[in-house]
Formats: C-alpha cells, sequence, structure tokens
C-alpha cells in the first residue's frame, strides 16, 4: 500500500493512496546477481531507443531509453493499444547484488481521460440506484454497471497483459 504525505496549514497527514483501486498498476523488485552495469547493458541490446524507432519496426523488444541512472521504455508490439504499460526504472547496487526497482503505468492521458469516463459512468450507476429504489427501474443501473464491467476488463486486459509479459521478460534477462 502506498501513501502520499501532505502538508496544509502546516498540519502534515498522510493519505492511502487509492488510484490503483480506479486505475492498473504494477510495481515490482527485482534481485539480480548482475551488475548495474551487465543489467543495463542487457535491456540496452534489447532496446530500440525511441528516435530510431517507427511504427511498424520489429527491432527491439522494448523502445526507449536506459542507462545507469535507469530507464523508461515500452514494450515494442504489432499492435496499437493506448492502455500498453510505460515501464520506469531505477537499479541500484546492494552488496555483491543489483536491485531494480520497477513501476508499471499507464501514459497520463490515458489515466485522465480513463478517470474521467470511469467517474461519469459512476455517476449513471448512482443515478441507477436511485431509479431503482424511487422507481424499481433496473435499466439504468443494468446499462451503467455493464459499461463499468466492460471499462474495467478493457483497461486491466490491455495493462495487465503486456504488463506480465514484460516483467516476465526483464526477469528473464536479469537473471533473477
Amino acid at each position: 500500500t502506498a501513501y502520499v504525505h501532505c502538508q496544509f496549514d502546516g498540519v502534515d497527514f498522510v493519505v492511502k493512496e487509492t488510484a490503483m483501486i480506479i486505475l492498473p498498476s504494477l510495481d515490482e523488485t527485482i534481485v539480480s546477481k548482475m551488475s548495474m552495469e551487465e543489467i543495463c547493458e542487457a535491456l540496452g541490446a534489447v532496446t530500440v531507443p525511441r528516435k530510431e524507432h517507427r511504427y511498424g519496426d520489429r527491432r527491439g523488444e522494448f523502445i526507449g531509453e536506459v542507462d545507469t541512472a535507469g530507464f523508461k521504455v515500452v514494450s515494442n508490439i504489432s499492435y496499437r493499444n493506448s492502455f500498453l504499460p510505460i515501464i520506469q526504472g531505477s537499479v541500484r547496487a546492494e552488496g555483491s547484488r543489483s536491485v531494480i526497482t520497477i513501476k508499471m503505468r499507464m501514459h497520463w492521458f490515458v489515466s485522465v481521460f480513463s478517470a474521467i469516463w470511469l467517474g461519469f459512468v459512476t455517476l449513471f450507476m448512482l443515478a441507477g440506484v436511485l431509479m431503482l429504489v424511487v422507481e424499481s427501474d433496473f435499466s439504468l443501473l443494468c446499462g451503467s454497471g455493464g459499461m463499468m464491467l466492460f471499462g474495467q476488463l478493457l483497461i486491466r486486459g490491455g495493462f495487465y497483459i503486456p504488463a506480465k509479459k514484460a516483467l516476465k521478460r526483464m526477469k528473464e534477462l536479469f537473471g533473477e
């Protein structure tokens, strides 16, 4: 569970981060026997820089930037997917091992659009509950409930399926 530290009028407080309930995200830590340089070299070998990539180009498993400070990549897929996770990571040495911290999130615009869309669907669901109580009419609740289910399945399927594949590949690359 992640927490956000906030301060308002000189008062510190902690808020539990709940955005992941509405929108998908994935955080992972990989411990590897490889050095930081070897990890960057391994990921860099299968990554095409964004400036060199063209749509339909099948070179490389990932597209983005890799250096010793960290990496920011996306999977190189042959289809369009607005929900494709952006994979950001950092590598730090810890004794004879390296620790790779990975955060996967949707593009900020897709996240904002999805949150607004799901917010409106939630309002329609609440209106459907009100209609059910007042008029015994299920139609709005069923329609908006179906839209919520469809939206969540679309967003989560479009995010988690490629995220799990990318995570599996990174574990293979880093020798976990």
